[in-house]
């Protein structure tokens, strides 16, 4: 199953980045200058999406710049040491895959919430540790 990942987190980062930076450049240029310096940047910036894919044998967390792939990390079950779930602002889930020698991968907001289960009966299938926090556990309530 593949799900695209909506990057919550980034688009705030972004936000932040380009607003200091518009500031620090209009004082020195200008404001034209400033916005045909950042305005290639924003673009940039804004095309940047992720994919997460799930299958039976492997996960696979792609990132792509437009629709050109930049990054690809594929997981096999003994690459990784859990699953944790958990939640995120008032009512998104979020899951974090906890590696053993490598960079933890966090799943911000997938698209479809269905992803969240497979990702689980992924960890059940393959030994996996699976742990999910009381509020994560709330909000699979609420359906």
């Amino acid at each position: 199953m593949e799900s695209k990942i909506n990057p919550k987190f980034i688009s705030f980062i972004t936000t932040f980045i380009f607003i200091v930076l518009a500031n620090i450049l209009s004082d020195e240029f200008g404001w034209l200058m400033t916005i045909l310096l950042l305005l290639p940047l924003l673009v940039l910036l804004s095309a940047i999406q992720s994919t997460f894919l799930i299958n039976r044998d492997y996960l696979v967390h792609q990132t792509f710049l437009f629709k050109w792939p930049i990054l690809r990390r594929t997981v096999y079950p003994e690459q990784v040491q859990s699953i944790k779930f958990v939640r995120i602002g008032w009512a998104q889930k979020a899951a974090v895959i906890k590696m053993k020698n490598s960079r933890n991968i966090r799943l911000g907001v997938l698209a479809r919430t269905e992803g969240y289960d497979h990702l689980v009966r992924f960890g059940e299938g393959n030994n996996i540790n699976v742990i999910k926090t009381k509020d994560y556990l709330t909000l699979e309530r609420r359906k």
